[in-house]
């Protein structure tokens, strides 16, 4: 199957080429096969990967009631943005046995009194352990002070700091960490230049 789908990467490349000054759908169309072309592949390079997301699609819609026309009007932008958001954190909260509406009630009680710097602890892949930590009887309050535990592996935690797009852009490494508070901090290098903290 490899030969085949070299053989379209190569006509779509040639193709695209012939009408990339044109307006209209076949550029369009084109042009996304060509820019997908690696990620297309690589289920060529590892076995486990599927050609298609046919299985997650059918477990979101066993766990989500989809709408009319599968959520293709959602009010806005945003809102479609949202109510992706909100149906990964589902999903993930099935893929680690937890029940969702418990959860989201749990990280909104949580939420407004844990610290910034560890709320990766809240993520539902981490949950199972956090809640553990937590007092049964404050967590079941539905607001009041709540007792943040400490950490399990203060030295286990990263934290990456000045996140800004154009770090992400960047071909830096973190080539320096020091201790802050028991918090590793990464210092992010850019070729010439230091990005701070």
């Amino acid at each position: 199957m490899r030969p085949q789908a070299d053989a379209f990467f190569a006509w779509a490349a040639l193709e695209h080429d012939k009408v990339r000054h044109q307006r209209g759908l076949l550029r369009s169309a084109l042009g996304y096969a060509v820019r997908q072309k690696d990620a297309l592949m690589r289920v060529f390079d590892d076995g486990r990967l599927l050609l298609d997301n046919n299985r997650s699609e059918r477990a979101l819609r066993g766990t989500v009631a989809t709408g009319r026309k599968a959520w293709l009007f959602v009010g806005s932008d945003d809102h479609g943005q949202s109510a992706a958001h909100l149906f990964s954190l589902v999903s993930s909260c099935r893929l680690h046995g937890l029940d969702p509406e418990a959860y989201l009630r749990d990280l909104f009680r949580v939420l407004a009194a844990w610290p910034k710097h560890r709320q990766l602890e809240l993520a539902p892949k981490y949950w199972a352990a956090t809640r553990a930590r937590l007092d049964p009887g404050e967590l079941a309050l539905e607001f009041g002070p709540l007792a943040v535990p400490p950490t399990l592996d203060p030295s286990a935690r990263f934290v990456l700091v000045a996140a800004t797009p154009q770090m992400r852009s960047l071909q830096g490494k973190a080539v320096e960490v020091e201790r802050d508070a028991q918090v590793r901090v990464l210092k992010w290098r850019a070729p010439g230049r230091d990005l701070g903290r």
